[in-house]
């Protein structure tokens, strides 16, 4: 008899377990309004995790007993480190002095900048650093480590302020680059496989030039297959009408990550 109320017991424990996880997730779907398995909005996340504190601290115990995944620092998967000593190195042997007193000239002092990372990137080996053992490429976050561990280095010893990822209401632009009030620029950088690639040209930059109340702006481009090559073909154009449109001064510039460079034929 007592065998058989333990098993009733298990099996009604189990049904009543079942009956709250397919609650819980009757919640999310009524709350998202949308496939869960589709990509979902961090501030919709947060204010679903505000609203339901019962389901948020059992998402909590169920990460806390999962296994910890530590990030491996030798492989560097999403180029979180060794950009580091590589662009410091580099910087070193490569010491840089500018001076800019028009905007004109500061212009100058950004492109060259940028050449400087493009020459390290392209013919100095830096190309290396934005992929992974497997042949994969890594993620955007590694060319913005590269870019800025790079450009910052001179940037400090020319006493030009480079802040990276700066929150300007519009969300974080990748970089802002000024001197004082009067010198002011903000670069954006984007993977060419990005597919947000052209709406960071044309309106996501803009959008942050606006609120900031700077004109000029940086769309760099990384490209990593023939592919992203190809895509770049009408850049200059897009930015040309961007410029127009908005009567800021974007500039773009590319730089050739590939793996195998193609012959100076195709470029």
């Amino acid at each position: 008899m007592g065998q058989i109320f333990s098993a009733n017991f298990q099996i009604s424990g189990s049904v009543e377990r079942a009956n709250q996880q397919e609650n819980e997730n009757e919640q999310i779907r009524t709350d998202f309004s949308v496939d869960i398995s589709q990509r979902v909005k961090k501030s919709d996340i947060i204010e679903f995790a505000k609203k339901h504190p019962t389901i948020r601290q059992k998402y909590i115990s169920a990460i806390e007993k999962q296994k910890p995944d530590p990030y491996d620092l030798t492989k560097d998967k999403n180029g979180v480190v060794g950009w580091y000593e590589a662009s410091k190195k580099y910087c070193e042997k490569e010491p840089i002095s500018v001076h800019f007193h028009s905007e004109d000239e500061f212009l100058a002092t950004i492109q060259n900048l940028l050449l400087e990372f493009r020459n390290y990137v392209e013919n100095n080996g830096g190309w290396k650093l934005l992929w992974n053992e497997n042949l994969t490429p890594k993620r955007e976050e590694a060319s913005q480590f590269l870019m800025q561990g790079i450009i910052k280095f001179w940037c400090r010893a020319n006493n030009i302020d480079l802040s990276r990822e700066v929150n300007i209401g519009r969300g974080p632009v990748d970089f802002k680059m000024s001197q004082g009030h009067e010198f002011r620029a903000l670069l954006e950088l984007k993977l060419a496989k990005n597919t947000k690639f052209w709406n960071g040209l044309s309106k996501q930059l803009p959008k942050y030039l606006e609120a900031e109340g700077v004109s000029i702006g940086y769309f760099i481009s990384v490209l990593k297959t023939e592919n992203d090559l190809k895509r770049m073909k009408d850049i200059q154009a897009r930015v040309e009408e961007v410029n127009q449109a908005t009567e800021y001064q974007i500039r773009a510039l590319f730089i050739d990550a590939t793996r195998e460079k193609p012959s100076a034929s195709n470029l």
